[in-house]
């Protein structure tokens, strides 16, 4: 995973309506996110939560502002240019898991390499070692169905890392779980980062899943607010929790030497992929 910042946000703004009836939604937001750090935002309904994440997945443009992801300013890219950056230097995590019932495992993992123009034979190759990764190798066969909601989100995860994201960005990933789950994933998530070094931006309203992040971040009123940034161990105090009892081993990952490649198709000022990795 390339040492590039994968996110960094400067002076970013979005408002909603005209006159008398504008809504600003957020107002100047600056963020930067580095590799192997987990980010978590925190903050109430209507908050800007949601439109924070629009922007970020470049399902929308900002009012002003800049949001680069991997160097690449989503503001200025067209609506196809976002969809193929989302398609290849993000991974979505969503509370629900939006897995396709039809298929198994290995094959919902390996869908979005697949659009992307990987070989078959590759995207199979690739998507059970993200599988392996997450502790799943031998439910790789399975159906949805056949899973429960714990292993259905632990898929999820798996194919939202096997195409080797920038930025991975989680939204509420363990809302639809129960505690035993939800503890689960939010291991795995934490070592993701610890042990890939992957870049992680959680939107939580969970605090103890919220104080498992590097930097905890509340949004309010548009604006975001760190509690005492020049002391990191400040979060636990501000959010009445005791840090040594969230504190998880590492574990190994399990054997999977899998090399990622990058999908087809390139990105302004992007060179293409070396040849024979795309279909």
């Amino acid at each position: 995973m390339s040492e590039a910042e994968p996110v960094s946000i400067r002076g970013l703004t979005k408002a909603f309506g005209t006159g008398a009836g504008r809504v600003e939604a957020l107002r100047g937001l600056d963020l930067t996110v580095r590799p192997g750090e987990f980010v978590a935002i925190m903050g109430t309904s209507g908050s800007g939560k949601s439109t924070l994440l629009h922007l970020l997945a470049g399902l929308d443009r900002p009012t002003s502002g800049s949001i680069l992801l991997g160097g690449t300013d989503l503001a200025v890219l067209s609506e196809d240019e976002r969809a193929l950056l989302r398609r290849r230097r993000l991974g979505l995590i969503f509370q629900s898991f939006h897995l396709l019932d039809t298929l198994s495992a290995q094959e919902n993992v390996a869908l979005p390499l697949s659009i992307a123009g990987v070989k078959a034979r590759a995207a199979r190759q690739r998507a059970a070692g993200a599988l392996v990764r997450v502790g799943l190798a031998n439910r790789r066969r399975h159906r949805p169905d056949q899973l429960s909601g714990g292993e259905q989100q632990r898929v999820a995860i798996a194919r939202a890392v096997v195409i080797e994201p920038l930025l991975l960005l989680a939204d509420e990933p363990t809302g639809n779980l129960d505690s035993a789950s939800a503890t689960h994933i939010m291991d795995l998530l934490r070592r993701l980062v610890d042990e890939r070094r992957q870049a992680l931006l959680l939107v939580t309203h969970d605090a103890h899943h919220a104080a498992r992040a590097d930097r905890i971040l509340r949004l309010q009123d548009g604006r975001l607010i760190e509690p005492n940034p020049a002391n990191p161990e400040s979060k636990w105090s501000s959010l009445g929790l005791d840090r040594a009892a969230l504190l998880v081993p590492p574990i190994a990952w399990g054997a999977s030497s899998t090399v990622f490649a990058q999908p087809s198709g390139s990105l302004p000022g992007e060179k293409a992929p070396p040849a024979g990795e795309a279909a």
